[in-house]
């Protein structure tokens, strides 16, 4: 476990047995500006407009010799240039629990989030959601059991809980529900290498009025990690999935599809005397808040360069393209995004970044083409961080 040191530090005990622990608090604050040239991402009647923006993460770490628990809540608000537009705000509060044990080890997260919903986004009954927030509940956990000296049994669950508050009406609408689960059986081979086998599935739910929507996939998964030196290492899953879609639209008409897909992904990590590079290729499903759940194919590739002591370069692009998993559905869409920051310390708690984003993104049938150029600048103070 990593020990964390933070500014203010303090010493105090738990539990009737006296157990020291160690607690620090969390704290990052950041304000800067923003222009965006197409705001809502349209291929017509595009919204260019600057903001403000401020962001805010606090709470508490509490590490003990075996455990370490982290309590964060955080703010954003963004007001915009444009007097028509009402400023886009969130708020989440989030828990974290570690927990070594004589035979492995626990971990449990759980957090919610409140926020200005999806620009452009309709929900399963048809109905656009720009002026609702919408509320997201995440839990998971994961627990490891060591098998042996090579062997350890790892087993993860977690699920996702979305939907829209209609704050003048009073009324939270669920739109979907998410869950996630894993078993896999892992092998130390070697200091560098471990592999593993085991079983994942996946289950979406969305009900409305006008679609019941219902998507069930599971099959097994192998995985690998290795570190071919200590400036290179990588990890790899593959998973072939049976994947089952039940559909109900207007209460009557049905809608059946079945199949089987592959899911994976592949990432590389390559330390550099002055930087790293990283390679990530995923394939996974993508819940959908319009009674959908597609297919994600993504592809990202991320530099980064230390100009200096105190200062960095990062260079990043993500290619990625989401088709629906029900064959019947002719609703592919293309994205491609370009990232450049420039980041300076200022001292040891503050730092100024200048960054910029170019976004493209088609979709079918009509292949539409929408873009859009992002332009930033922050100032960020941090005096401790959630590990």
């Amino acid at each position: 476990m990593t020990r964390f040191r933070g500014a203010a530090c303090t010493l105090f005990c738990l539990g009737a047995a006296d157990v020291c622990a160690e607690g620090a608090p969390i704290f990052e604050i950041g304000v800067g500006t923003a222009w965006n040239s197409n705001l809502f991402f349209t291929p017509q009647d595009e919204v260019s407009t600057a903001s403000a923006v401020a962001d805010l993460v606090t709470g508490y770490s509490i590490e003990r010799e075996t455990s370490r628990y982290d309590l964060t809540a955080d703010g954003h608000y963004q007001p915009y240039e444009d007097d028509a537009l009402s400023p886009s705000s969130a708020v989440g509060i989030g828990l974290a629990m570690l927990k070594e044990r004589e035979y492995g080890s626990s971990r449990f997260s759980v957090s919610y989030r409140n926020e200005s919903s999806l620009i452009d986004a309709f929900d399963n009954d048809g109905r656009f959601v720009d002026d609702e927030r919408l509320e997201t509940l995440r839990a998971g956990m994961q627990h490891s059991f060591e098998l042996g000296e090579a062997n350890t049994l790892v087993i993860h669950t977690g699920v996702e809980r979305v939907g829209y508050y209609d704050t003048p009406n009073d009324i939270l609408r669920n739109d979907y529900d998410f869950t996630n689960g894993a078993m896999e059986w892992e092998h130390q081979a070697g200091e560098r290498m471990t592999w593993g086998v085991g079983v994942v599935a996946t289950r979406y739910t969305s009900e409305g009025d006008v679609v019941e929507n219902e998507v069930v996939t599971y099959g097994p998964i192998v995985s690998l990690r290795r570190e071919v030196d200590d400036t290179f290492r990588y990890s790899a899953e593959i998973s072939l999935r049976k994947s089952d879609t039940d559909a109900e639209l207007f209460g009557f008409i049905e809608r059946n599809d079945g199949g089987t897909e592959y899911y994976g992904s592949l990432e590389m990590q390559k330390d550099l005397e002055r930087g790293r590079w990283s390679l990530l290729l995923l394939r996974q499903v993508q819940p959908l808040s319009n009674a959908r759940q597609q297919i994600r194919d993504q592809a990202t590739v991320s530099f980064g360069y230390e100009l200096s002591e105190r200062s960095s370069l990062t260079v990043g692009l993500t290619a990625l393209e989401d088709q629906s998993n029900n064959d019947s559905l002719d609703d592919a869409r293309r994205a491609f995004a370009s990232d450049v920051s420039y980041v300076r310390e200022l001292s040891e708690t503050m730092s100024l970044a200048v960054g910029y984003r170019y976004g493209l993104q088609e979709s079918d049938p009509n292949a539409v083409e929408a873009r859009a150029n992002t332009v930033w600048l922050s100032l960020r103070r941090v005096t401790g961080h959630a590990g």
